[in-house]
């Protein structure tokens, strides 16, 4: 009898400090404080909240999944290389703003799926080892108190990438099909087109807002 009183006694004592706790917490975060998120999703919010970034993955997805155009692997093994090139100098803390450069390119890449002429497998590679290296640069963390914590930055944003450009392209190849009538044709090239006008919009407005 002594022992289970002085189980439950414990036991209570122990529901106590967690209660406790937990209140403590509460009223912390009543208050406005917050705990830290970690650093990797931190890098997929940086890349999903960056306009330039996303506008240029999406094109070059409607690129590479345009009717006609060559096979996808020398695209791919750019974007590969791409994301080699721009993680090294990232992963290093070199920290540069490519942000008018992504913007003109997905203006010029939304120019050529509204455009529908086949291109050669080196500029698919070339068009995306850019991309990818650009988009990995333009999310670099300005501050970052570790190695490690810039490193799961990175892992985050290439996974977005990954997650948005590889998404996007398998939707629309599901949606054009095999043999993709002269109606989705069109449907693709007026995305193209209209991505090409936001990304242009956006490097107008970023433009004015960097010379006020």
């Amino acid at each position: 009898m002594t022992r289970r009183l002085a189980d439950f006694g414990r036991g209570s004592r122990s529901a106590g400090a967690v209660v406790m706790l937990w209140g403590a917490a509460h009223a912390a975060m009543a208050h406005g404080a917050q705990p830290p998120r970690p650093a990797w999703l931190e890098g997929v919010r940086s890349l999903f909240g960056d306009p330039a970034s996303v506008l240029v993955l999406l094109v070059m997805a409607l690129l590479i999944a345009q009717p006609g155009q060559p096979r996808m692997k020398p695209a791919l093994l750019g974007g590969l290389a791409g994301l080699a090139v721009g993680t090294l100098p990232a992963a290093a803390g070199l920290v540069v703003d490519p942000t008018l450069p992504l913007l003109a390119l997905a203006l010029a890449i939304g120019g050529l799926v509204a455009w529908a002429r086949p291109w050669p497998p080196w500029l698919h590679a070339a068009l995306a080892a850019a991309v990818a290296a650009g988009v990995v640069l333009v999310q670099v963390p300005a501050e970052a108190p570790s190695l490690a914590y810039r490193l799961a930055w990175l892992a985050g944003v290439i996974g977005a990438i990954a997650l948005l450009f590889g998404n996007t392209l398998g939707a629309v190849l599901a949606l054009l099909g095999r043999r993709p009538g002269p109606v989705r044709r069109m449907l693709l090239r007026v995305a193209g087109s209209w991505i090409a006008t936001a990304a242009l919009l956006v490097l107008v407005l970023e433009g004015v807002r960097r010379s006020a």
